[in-house]
């Protein structure tokens, strides 16, 4: 691909891009191919690998980036795409709708141009540009919109966004895998930090341990899930904020003091049990008698009528956003360790005379280099003060540029785990 093909132009300003695109591919595919091995290894049962070959995603990445850094009238769209196989792959059976396809009647070539010409007419993260494979050649088909997607039905089509200049963020299904930004690619760590030893994230676990059931399978799966959603929210506001969690020992009042303190705390982690408990006492799989008999409930139930599934469900999902709201406000969301909202709107302290030094991850959950505080600003900086001086807490802490990452003490260090965003639409 040509990064100056006729009709086109590029901005200036952005690093070469020296690990780019073979190696962001290779952080990808060497990402999910350890995902691949804790599955199996939790699971006992072989998973065979799957998805696009390394040269498709090679072509795929690179035409994003330039197509990032071009301009149409003067102007640079944010855009992204999803790709197929083939045009059946964006479709599944009758009784579910994976995809909504607007498609062209003469499919377009998948180069620069033409994705920034088709730039305005997807909403990323709503909608993609639909890219097949058509006689060995990469085409644009039309748009491609989430559908309706049944229980357990997964999605696994890649997608690869261009949300601003010089950035290009690669997702496996709904979930951010790699993002490659000013030269540096970053890997997301695993959806869930507790899958296996090696990586145990403590933090996660003993929340999880100390709010949910111990008869609540992968309980600390929960709890990240819960988060990640939260980190989510924050990241499509598009305002930035931190979360800042307390240990199970943790005294709240010197760190609140003088700050946005709640008169009552918002009962988050209370709101998750409740949500959890129902779940588990209405799983078909665990309790099939009960299952008969709520399908009973929900064909007989009056049209406009909630369960109580339901209620639960849109009273967790309205405190979600009313604490992601609470997050745009300059200073932190301070939570207990049970995920009492306590107050916002938190200075978080710095602690020590210097900052702590931080150290990053590999996409195998190990220790890796020093992580570049220096490179960035006062919000993680913050964070990892805050990770520093509570050690048995943790802060989630989301960029104003939607970058998000999870700062927590392990072995002693303070670690700079970066954030998994989930695309908006997408179930």
């Amino acid at each position: 691909m040509a990064p100056s093909e006729a009709g086109t132009t590029y901005t200036k300003g952005m690093a070469s891009p020296h690990k780019y695109p073979r190696d962001v591919v290779k952080a990808m595919l060497d990402d999910e191919e350890f995902l691949r091995e804790v599955r199996e290894e939790m699971t006992g049962t072989p998973e065979p690998s799957q998805g696009p070959s390394s040269e498709v995603l090679e072509q795929l990445v690179e035409t994003m980036l330039f197509a990032s850094m071009a301009t149409e009238e003067g102007r640079i769209e944010p855009v992204g795409v999803v790709f197929a196989e083939a045009k059946d792959d964006f479709e599944a059976g009758p009784r579910e709708r994976m995809w909504d396809l607007m498609t062209l009647r003469v499919p377009r070539a998948f180069t620069v141009p033409e994705v920034t010409k088709l730039a305005s007419i997807c909403d990323i993260p709503r909608s993609f540009l639909a890219v097949v494979r058509v006689g060995g050649e990469l085409k644009i088909l039309g748009v491609a919109t989430p559908g309706v997607r049944l229980f357990l039905s997964e999605d696994r089509l890649v997608r690869v966004l261009a949300p601003r200049t010089g950035t290009v963020v690669v997702y496996r299904g709904p979930s951010e895998t790699v993002r490659y930004e000013r030269g540096t690619i970053y890997v997301s760590p695993p959806p869930y930090l507790g899958t296996a030893q090696r990586r145990r994230e403590e933090q996660m676990t003993s929340i999880a341990r100390d709010l949910l059931s111990s008869k609540t399978r992968h309980s600390p799966l929960r709890i990240f899930t819960e988060c990640s959603q939260l980190v989510a929210g924050m990241s499509q506001r598009g305002h930035g904020g931190i979360i800042a969690i307390l240990g199970p020992d943790d005294d709240p009042a010197p760190l609140i003091e003088g700050s946005r303190e709640l008169a009552q705390p918002i009962r988050f982690g209370a709101a998750i049990r409740e949500h959890q408990d129902l779940e588990d006492e209405e799983n078909p799989l665990a309790h099939a008698e009960r299952a008969i008999h709520l399908g009973t409930e929900i064909l007989l139930a009056l049209p406009g009528e909630q369960s109580r599934s339901e209620r639960v469900a849109d009273r967790l999902d309205q405190l979600r956003q009313q604490i992601v709201r609470l997050a745009t406000v300059d200073g932190a969301v301070v939570m207990s360790h049970s995920l009492d909202v306590l107050a916002f709107g938190v200075k978080l302290p710095a602690g020590h005379d210097a900052a702590p030094e931080v150290c990053s991850v590999n996409a195998n959950g190990e220790l890796g280099a020093r992580w570049p505080s220096e490179r960035h600003g006062t919000r993680h900086r913050a964070a990892a003060a805050f990770a520093s001086m509570f050690p048995k807490g943790l802060a989630l802490i989301v960029s104003q540029d939607g970058g998000a990452a999870v700062f927590h003490t392990f072995e002693s260090k303070v670690v700079c785990w970066p954030l998994s965003i989930s695309v908006a639409g997408s179930r």
